[in-house]
């Protein structure tokens, strides 16, 4: 079990650092941005200001930094920058009432154990903390425990996390209080091993007097983390959102009386209009009952899999009622079960309602945002293009959907 808890820790890190080969684009050369090159803690301590890049080397800085009011701040590593912080109880990264912040290509954590005596003791504070600050943008960092969580959240916040990971945290993957994260590309790995009896994300103290708290999670993977559960969230105030996620042997997936992940639905209906454009499928004219909605095309599933049925982009759909999910088996022949290609009304929908729909993927979890419509759900097709690997083009020229099953898909 210990050698699988550590072979897990380092495909984590040899995945985080592959990130983290590609440089943050930063506007290091705008007006009233001061460039500072610190070579080592004390210099990047002091270059610690408003409107300032830091940019740090490719090796281990040994301190905390926590800064406060300030704004238009870029501290920006390179491979193997690490920002490692030895006082186990405080977070290593702490801002508050700052705004527009952003952490680029930088690994950060504590070091990884602390022995007192023969007692080996994990972490007792988490390692980035966002404390009423806005506009913090994190990319390409590998925020790591013993660490007792990665991130912590309050006081209306607002994060965007883009590639970025997330691991090996000893009690859980973050808090939120008030304010917004957005995460896209990100991994959430191997948190919650040494406690873990709560929940993965904790919705921290939310009341009917707070303002609203939301998470929104896009082509992130969540895998062996070992939290009994999901989401804490008593009050139900916390808005969650997925698009294209992957869950993958977590303990709450495990557990059946476990918190199932939620997909937010939308408050307000939107409008779908029938597709106007000519779809192509292996160059062959054929006729959807689909709908534009939001500026994305949307596609019945069952209908995508008989067309592609006898294609090498062939999928099987099954749906376990009990479950509420729907399987999809890549190279099985769908069996048709009546009313597929079906023609629509052709008039425009004003009640397609976002609902949250699980899918497993070749026994894998993936979980969209599909929209209803007359009973029907309908997937983005471009979601199910990269879900499973066929070809789909835009040509403007002629306003054709073009859906090719002997190529894979490019975004």
């Amino acid at each position: 079990m210990k050698a699988k808890k550590w072979l897990g820790r380092m495909v984590s890190l040899m995945l985080a650092l592959c990130m983290m080969a590609s440089l943050c684009m930063i506007s290091a050369s705008a007006a009233g941005q001061n460039v500072v090159y610190a070579k080592n803690e004390e210099e990047l301590k002091n270059a610690l200001a408003s409107n300032t890049t830091i940019m740090l080397e490719g090796k281990d800085y040994y301190c905390g930094i926590y800064f406060h009011d300030l704004e238009n701040l870029t501290i920006q590593g390179t491979y193997g920058t690490r920002l490692i912080c030895g006082n186990t109880y405080n977070e290593v990264v702490e801002m508050s009432d700052c705004k527009n912040i952003k952490l680029c290509n930088l690994i950060i954590g504590h070091d990884e154990y602390v022995n007192i005596g023969t007692l080996e003791m994990h972490c007792t504070g988490g390692v980035v903390g966002v404390y009423a600050s806005q506009d913090v943008f994190i990319e390409n960092c590998d925020i790591f425990g013993c660490g007792l969580l990665g991130l912590t959240m309050s006081g209306e916040s607002t994060v965007t996390m883009v590639d970025s990971t997330i691991r090996d945290c000893s009690d859980r993957i973050m808090d939120i209080h008030l304010g917004s994260l957005d995460c896209q590309n990100c991994v959430f790995s191997g948190n919650g091993y040494f406690f873990g009896l709560g929940a993965a994300i904790e919705a921290m103290n939310l009341s009917p007097d707070d303002g609203p708290a939301s998470l929104t999670f896009s082509d992130c993977t969540f895998i062996e983390n070992a939290n009994q559960k999901f989401i804490y969230d008593t009050s139900e105030r916390l808005k969650v959102t997925y698009n294209n996620c992957t869950f993958t042997n977590n303990h709450w997936e495990l557990d059946p009386s476990s918190y199932t992940p939620q997909i937010a639905r939308e408050s307000e209906p939107v409008f779908a209009v029938p597709t106007p454009a000519t779809v192509l499928v292996n160059g062959v004219p054929t006729t959807f009952d689909a709908y534009n909605i939001k500026g994305a095309n949307y596609f019945k599933l069952r209908d995508l899999a008989f067309v592609l049925n006898g294609t090498g982009k062939q999928f099987s759909v099954d749906w376990d009622a009990s479950e509420q999910t729907i399987s999809l088996t890549s190279g099985a022949p769908y069996i048709p079960v009546g009313g597929e290609m079906s023609a629509g009304t052709g008039a425009v929908q004003s009640a397609a309602t976002g609902n949250g729909t699980s899918l497993l993927f070749d026994k894998v979890s993936y979980y969209f945002q599909p929209y209803n419509i007359g009973g029907n759900n309908y997937f983005k097709l471009r979601n199910l293009g990269r879900l499973l690997d066929f070809g789909v083009d835009w040509d403007a020229a002629t306003n054709t959907i073009i859906i090719d099953t002997t190529k894979g898909y490019t975004a």
